[in-house]
């Protein structure tokens, strides 16, 4: 009990996230009130100490309902001043950075986020523009064809230097997020457990599952708003995605060239995830800035810039569909490419790695999960 007594007189205004939710933890490992709750209440039975990357895994594997909180009977007014979501929520910001390739454009993006982001997706949109002098600038936008503006080379370029930049980051540093994570785990993987843990991250089944109702807010019930958002804004993401794809095999396989009509294959798949990726983020947006109990002001400025990207990058998409044959699609489209290839180059440093952490978190979780089974000491 000494552990837990030094623990519970600590300043938490003072401390560094790790040292928070080490905190915050071994009191939860000593009552375990909120067991049946999620994944994480589970996972810290199977541990006596939490070291870094104990709590970095511990933190990935948080949804941040919001139901233990609310449950808690040792929450703020309490003096034990126990808030898991907001510890573990500040400790998964911090990881970000750390985890990163390279490490100091990590730092970097997390200390500048929102001014980094617009100025890369700006300074993207310029060298594109620079870089056109291959098309003829007597060509008109009539017919809304995007490569009278930036030529077919030009994009693809960008496209695949951004791409193969932010494919090559994000590899890393999920390695070397797994490496921190497993090196003293040695579970028993098997593709039941890797199937539980996409079918558990796809669709967010930890989202308060223990109630089936949704996430609590700062001072409401359980709301399904919160899922309904994050479904609506990765479908959006990966049907624009598969529309980006779609309209590739058009071109290279089929030898069917840009601008589709407005029924075609890509456009449609593009338009319903663009809407889709719109409804999401404006959700999302909303709920951060009425639910903030558990972020401060760094935290809810990375939060905010991650949704606020995918939201401009869906609201000048549609509107360059919309507006494709007046005399601002130029502008809309140079805008809307500058914001696309800076998303994906900075992507590997936002928030958005998040998702990635956590189905990694999913996949150890259900792995330890099973050698657990069976096993009489394993949840001592």
């Amino acid at each position: 009990m000494n552990k837990i007594e030094n623990l519970l007189n600590i300043d938490v205004s003072s401390v560094d996230p790790s040292v928070e939710a080490d905190r915050t933890l071994t009191v939860c490992n000593a009552c375990r009130y909120c067991e049946g709750y999620c994944p994480v209440f589970k996972a810290i039975t199977y541990r006596r100490v939490f070291d870094n990357p104990d709590l970095d895994y511990l933190a990935n594997l948080c949804h941040q309902c919001g139901a233990c909180y609310q449950a808690c009977q040792y929450a703020p007014p309490h003096e034990f001043g126990i808030d898991v979501p907001k510890a573990l929520s500040l400790l998964r910001a911090e990881n970000y950075a750390r985890y990163a390739w390279p490490q100091r454009a990590g730092k970097l993006f997390q200390n500048n986020p929102t001014w980094l982001s617009l100025i890369t997706g700006l300074c993207l949109a310029l060298l594109m523009y620079l870089s056109n002098a291959s098309v003829s600038i007597d060509e008109t936008t009539d017919s809304g064809n995007f490569y009278s503006i930036i030529s077919h080379s030009v994009m693809v370029a960008f496209a695949g230097l951004t791409f193969a930049c932010a494919s090559i980051a994000l590899v890393l540093g999920m390695r070397r997020y797994w490496q921190a994570i497993t090196d003293k785990a040695t579970p028993s993987f098997s593709l039941a457990a890797l199937n539980k843990a996409v079918r558990a991250g796809l669709n967010l089944t930890h989202l308060s599952k223990h109630n089936q109702v949704g996430c609590p807010g700062d001072s409401e019930g359980p709301s399904p708003w919160k899922r309904y958002s994050h479904q609506l804004t990765l479908w959006g993401f990966l049907l624009c995605f598969v529309s980006t794809c779609t309209a590739t095999a058009y071109h290279y396989l089929l030898g069917i060239t840009a601008p589709y009509p407005y029924q075609s294959i890509p456009v449609l798949i593009g338009t319903l995830g663009g809407l889709m990726l719109l409804s999401g983020t404006s959700g999302f947006i909303y709920l951060k800035f009425n639910q903030r109990r558990a972020m401060q002001m760094g935290q809810l400025q990375l939060d905010l810039t991650l949704t606020t990207s995918l939201w401009l990058i869906a609201l000048s998409g549609l509107l360059l569909l919309v507006l494709r044959e007046t005399n601002a699609m130029p502008a809309l489209l140079l805008v809307h490419l500058g914001f696309v290839f800076g998303f994906f180059i900075t992507m590997p440093y936002s928030k958005m790695v998040h998702g990635l952490f956590r189905m990694l978190s999913l996949i150890l979780f259900y792995a330890e999960t099973e050698d657990a089974v069976g096993d009489p000491a394993g949840s001592e």
